[in-house]
């Protein structure tokens, strides 16, 4: 089976005009429909983002802060302070029992009122930047491509992903190739496979997919995906680090789908050998 491009995905997901034939192979394809998921909880993750900025700082700024004779309380403080006096010894404006008194600049207290409107405005730039910053993630593992292979995100299930090798060289008796993605899906059809053949899948660094079995073994590329008629094992599957997802099917049977997050392991597997990813061995 053929799975829909990245590019697909993103179209049925904004609700644009897509071919029925497009619909039918999601309805169908578990891998697809996860995929298409994947991307709406990413869509709905930035708007949620992006809807925490909809209110403008200084207009709630603005409407906390009190006006005081068309002057701030802050303002209305700045030179000058009233303390009490022994009676009978003032006839000021300040009243009975009190006399104005000039004080030094910078020795005020700016009040209750004006403390807790600097702790708000604090959080307030706290809870901005790290809006930001889930706003950026979020619109980066919202591109088709390797981004999102390399935007963290919570893990919701599988295996963490190895750390990525070179691709190694053609073993003795083996032949096959590899072919260079531009982003996912990457899908590995293995045919023909005896029971009793060992399957090593590698995550290679690079954007190269490859499969390599013993020779007279027949291989075919399309986009984003290879198809190999194997003739005798073992098999080496080469899948390119940062380009998700990639499937593994054997005799039609899914043995391996790696995404994002991890992998998840369908398939008979066997002791893993060396730097493998994982190590199947088909059943009788």
């Amino acid at each position: 089976m053929i799975h829909l491009t990245e590019e697909m995905i993103l179209a049925v997901r904004d609700r644009e005009p897509v071919a029925d034939e497009v619909l039918a192979h999601i309805d169908e394809c578990s891998a697809c429909a996860r995929a298409l998921e994947d991307a709406r909880s990413r869509a709905e993750a930035v708007e949620q983002a992006l809807a925490a900025l909809t209110v403008p700082l200084r207009m709630e700024g603005r409407a906390e802060t009190p006006e005081v004779h068309g002057r701030s309380d802050v303002a209305a403080g700045a030179g000058a302070q009233v303390v009490p006096i022994e009676p009978g010894h003032s006839d000021g404006p300040a009243g009975t029992g009190a006399r104005v008194v000039p004080i030094e600049p910078g020795h005020r207290d700016a009040g209750p009122a004006t403390r807790a409107r600097r702790s708000v405005w604090s959080a307030r730039w706290l809870g901005r930047a790290a809006v930001l910053v889930l706003i950026a993630a979020g619109a980066l593992s919202a591109l088709p491509g390797p981004f999102n292979g390399w935007i963290p995100r919570t893990f919701s299930g599988g295996s963490p992903l190895a750390t990525p090798i070179s691709p190694a060289p053609e073993p003795p008796g083996q032949v096959g190739g590899r072919m260079e993605v531009v982003n996912g899906p990457v899908l590995v059809h293995l045919e023909n496979v005896v029971p009793g053949t060992v399957i090593d899948v590698r995550r290679v660094a690079g954007r190269a997919v490859g499969v390599l079995a013993a020779t007279g073994s027949e291989f075919s590329y399309g986009s984003g995906e290879v198809r190999a008629a194997v003739v005798a094992g073992p098999v080496t599957v080469e899948l390119p680090d940062g380009v998700v997802p990639a499937t593994l099917i054997v005799n039609g049977a899914t043995y391996l789908v790696v995404d994002a997050v991890g992998m998840e392991v369908t398939g008979p597997t066997s002791v893993r050998s060396g730097e493998s990813l994982v190590t199947f061995e088909v059943p009788n």
